[in-house]
């Protein structure tokens, strides 16, 4: 294990968050256009981004704590900090490379979970409000339980913005994630 395979691991890291970054602008999209009918599909998709991301994370986490060790410094150490004391060549100028396109993309994740909401809360600030009891003779039963499936999609879409946070990156990247 070796810088080598640590910029090999940042890269991957990289394409796995801009898939989620562009995963959640698919789900804006879709809930720009009025459609919900897709969103326990968008949903879905930002999760298994979420989770690829996190297996990538810990991938570097693992060779990031290697070229630590080699570099002497403390194994849980931040990007900024491995760039710091790498040794002259090419290491810090490329792993300082790396931190500001993951920074970048981090940032973008967030305006787009920020973008998730307000469209999100908009769409239930919008909806009706749910039968306590049986539908009124106006609204048939069918209409009360698509408004239901309705709304699990919509709580179901913001817990999967919610979920691409990933404090542990942003922790590695010297950024602090939204509460």
């Amino acid at each position: 294990m070796g810088a080598e395979e640590l910029s090999t691991a940042l890269w991957q890291q990289r394409v796995q968050l801009e898939v989620l970054s562009f995963r959640l602008e698919t789900q804006v999209l879709h809930l720009g256009s009025g459609s919900t009918v897709r969103l326990r599909l968008t949903a879905s998709d930002i999760d298994a981004a979420v989770e690829r991301v996190s297996l990538e994370h810990l991938a570097c986490h693992l060779e990031s704590a290697a070229v630590a060790f080699s570099w002497g410094a403390p194994p849980d150490a931040p990007l900024r900090t491995l760039a710091a004391v790498a040794p002259p060549g090419i290491w810090p100028d490329l792993l300082q490379e790396h931190l500001a396109e993951m920074q970048a993309l981090y940032t973008g994740i967030l305006a787009g979970i920020t973008a998730n909401e307000t469209a999100l809360s908009a769409l239930l600030a919008a909806e009706k409000p749910l039968l306590d009891g049986p539908p009124s003779p106006e609204e048939s039963p069918d209409a009360a339980v698509a408004a239901m499936l309705e709304r699990r999609d919509i709580n179901a879409a913001r817990e999967a913005a919610q979920g691409a946070r990933l404090p542990l990156v942003a922790e590695f990247l010297g950024l602090h994630s939204e509460p």
